[in-house]
C-alpha cells in the first residue's frame, strides 16, 4: 500500500483570500485603541476561516510585546474546556499561567484566590455575575441565614476579581500593559456554557487594558439566547452589538476563490504523495468537479481525505464517480439519503427537481448527477450499490439542525 499524507485541518499559515490584509488592519485597531478597551468579533459559519484569521491577527501583534506599554496576547480555546461546569474558571486559569501578564507571585496568588472564591460561588449557585439588582436582592432574601455570611464573602471576592484584573494592566491610573485575549471555538460549546462565558467576560471588557477578539458564529449565539430566554427575547445582533465594537463578518467566498486556494493546497498534497496512478485520476476528477464543491475549504479537505481512504481500500471504484457521490453527500445530504433508500425515486426527483434551493444550487445538483453519476451508473439501482456501501449512511440530520454551510433541497 502506498503511504499517503492526508490534508490536515490545521489553520493555514499563508491562507490567501485577503486574510493577510484583514489581519494587519484589525491588529492595527487593537494596537491603536485609545483607551485600550476594545472587542472585535470575527463572525462566520463553520469552516469559514475564523481560527485562521484569529491566528493571523495574533501573529501581527507579536512585535508589540516589546512596545511601550507592551501588548501581550492570550489564547483561550473554549471547546477544549467544554467538560468544565463553568468556562470562566479555566479562562481565568489560562490567564494566570501567562508569565508575561502575571508578573509577580503576589499577582498570581491574588488571581488564584479569586478563582477559588468563584469556584466556591458557582458551586453554591450564587448570582456572581448577575447584574440585575432586583434578581440579586431576591436571591439574597431567599438565602438561609447561615449562608448570608458566605454570600457577603463571595461578593467581596467578586469585587476582588475586578481589582486583581485592573492590577494586571495598571499601576495607579497608568496603563502599564495591554492584554489582547483571543477566544475561539465558542460556537462548538454547549449553548448555556458558551453564553455564560460571554456574559462573564463583561467583567474584563469593562476593565481598561483588556481587549478581546472573539471568533464565533452569530447563528450559534441565537441558539444560546433561545435556550435561555425563549425565541423573540433578543436577537444575536442586538446581544453582540452591546459587547462588540468591531463586528467583522468573513466574506462569503466565490467558488473561484476557494478553487484557487485548493489548487495550491492540492499541489502540496501531490508533492507529498507518490501514488501516481491515483494522483492522475484525482487531478482529472478534481478538474471536472471542483466547480461543484461546497464553498468551504474544511469540507473540501474532508471530501478529498475520505475519497483517498475509500479508493485505497477499493481501487476498482471509479475516482470521478466516487468524488461526485461524496460531493452529493456533503452538499445535498437529504437527497443523498433518498439515493440510499430508493435510487429510482432519486433519479426521477432530481431530473424533475424544482425545489426551494437557490437556482445556482439546483443547477449544480443536476449537473453533478447528470454529467458524472447517471451516465456511468445505468441501471442506477444496481451499479450505485457498491459505491454507497463504501460511502456509508450518515446520521439523518434533524429538521433545522443541518450542518452550517450545507445546502438543502
Amino acid at each position: 500500500m502506498t503511504p499517503f499524507s492526508p490534508l490536515n485541518d490545521v489553520p493555514a499559515t499563508d491562507p490567501g483570500l485577503d486574510f493577510g490584509t484583514y489581519a494587519e488592519t484589525l491588529a492595527d485597531f487593537l494596537r491603536k485603541a485609545d483607551p485600550p478597551q476594545l472587542t472585535i468579533g470575527i463572525f462566520g459559519g463553520y469552516g469559514s476561516g475564523k481560527t485562521t484569521l484569529l491566528e493571523a491577527i495574533e501573529k501581527e501583534l507579536e512585535p508589540d510585546a516589546r512596545g511601550t506599554p507592551p501588548l501581550y496576547t492570550v489564547r483561550f480555546n473554549a471547546w477544549r474546556h467544554d467538560h468544565e461546569r463553568n468556562l470562566f474558571l479555566p479562562f481565568l486559569a489560562a490567564l494566570s499561567q501567562n508569565q508575561n501578564i502575571v508578573r509577580s507571585g503576589k499577582q498570581k496568588e491574588s488571581l488564584l484566590d479569586s478563582i477559588r472564591a468563584l469556584a466556591f460561588g458557582f458551586s453554591m449557585k450564587f448570582p456572581v455575575f448577575e447584574f440585575s439588582s432586583e434578581k440579586a436582592i431576591l436571591r439574597y432574601e431567599q438565602l438561609q441565614e447561615q449562608k448570608r455570611a458566605e454570600f457577603h464573602k463571595l461578593l467581596a471576592n467578586y469585587m476582588d476579581v475586578q481589582r486583581v484584573l485592573r492590577g494586571l494592566t495598571h499601576d495607579g491610573n497608568d496603563v502599564t500593559q495591554k492584554i489582547v485575549v483571543f477566544v475561539d471555538d465558542l460556537d462548538r460549546c454547549f449553548p448555556m456554557k458558551a453564553l455564560r462565558l460571554l456574559e462573564s467576560l463583561k467583567v474584563f471588557t469593562e476593565t481598561t487594558g483588556f481587549m478581546f477578539v472573539l471568533g464565533l458564529d452569530p447563528g450559534a449565539v441565537e441558539t444560546y439566547l433561545e435556550r435561555k430566554y425563549g425565541s423573540g427575547f433578543v436577537t444575536s445582533h442586538q446581544y453582540l452589538e452591546k459587547m462588540v465594537q468591531v463586528p467583522f463578518w468573513l466574506p462569503r467566498r466565490s467558488q473561484e476563490d476557494i478553487n484557487e486556494v485548493m489548487d495550491q493546497m492540492l499541489e502540496n498534497f501531490f508533492a507529498k504523495n507518490r501514488d501516481e496512478d491515483f494522483l492522475d485520476q484525482l487531478r482529472e476528477a478534481w478538474s471536472k468537479l471542483k466547480p461543484y464543491f461546497p464553498r468551504n475549504i474544511r469540507q473540501t479537505k474532508r471530501i478529498l481525505n475520505v475519497l483517498r481512504a475509500i479508493r485505497t481500500a477499493n481501487p476498482h471504484l471509479d475516482t470521478t464517480i466516487l468524488l461526485a457521490l461524496l460531493v452529493l453527500q456533503v452538499r445535498w445530504r437529504k437527497l443523498y439519503h433518498l439515493l440510499h433508500a430508493s435510487p429510482e425515486e432519486f433519479d426521477t426527483y432530481v431530473l424533475k427537481a424544482h425545489c426551494g434551493s437557490p437556482l445556482e444550487d439546483l443547477r449544480d445538483l443536476k449537473k453533478v448527477y447528470t454529467d458524472f453519476i447517471r451516465p456511468e451508473l445505468r441501471p442506477l439501482a444496481e451499479k450505485v450499490k457498491p459505491y454507497l456501501e463504501h460511502l456509508g449512511w450518515p446520521t439523518r440530520a434533524k429538521t433545522g439542525q443541518e450542518n452550517s454551510g450545507e445546502r438543502q433541497c
